[in-house]
């Protein structure tokens, strides 16, 4: 690891010195802290307690991998959104979508059409009416003698 390289956090590595996780050892943890966005490898090193200045390029690259901080120098890579063409001028009334076709007036014929469907459906059931109502009084006259 180059010590000329300017490390920056990430959006993770800011939610975990904001949030104060347990994610990382409290050594990593330091390590993230120093990082500042405008210093150099080789000038956190000066700064660091020398206890941890052995462990620190490490660390570094630890968090570096754990996508914590990252080279500010390479570029982010962006996603690329896909560009939606313009709809043509061209389109006919048929390519158009109708809301409206579920709501259409009943032509004369449907509903002669319904109205057969009801009263055939009325005299069945009349019909079955007058049979069960037929059959109740043959079984009374019969049980009754």
């Amino acid at each position: 690891m180059s010590e000329k390289i300017i490390f920056i956090r990430t959006s993770s590595g800011e939610d975990e010195v904001r949030n104060r996780t347990e994610h990382l050892s409290k050594d990593i943890k330091r390590a993230l802290l120093m990082v500042d966005g405008t210093a150099t490898v080789a000038e956190i090193l000066k700064r660091s307690s020398p206890s941890l200045r052995a462990m620190l390029k490490d660390m570094f690259a630890e968090l570096a991998s754990g996508g914590f901080i990252r080279d500010k120098s390479k570029p982010v890579s962006v996603v690329k959104q896909a560009v939606v063409s313009p709809i043509s001028k061209n389109t006919s009334v048929d390519d158009e979508l109708d809301f409206t076709a579920a709501y259409r007036v009943p032509t004369p014929e449907i509903l002669a059409a319904e109205g057969r469907k009801e009263a055939e459906a009325k005299r069945a059931a009349e019909t079955r009416k007058q049979l069960v109502t037929a059959e109740k009084m043959r079984l009374k006259e019969e049980t009754g003698k």
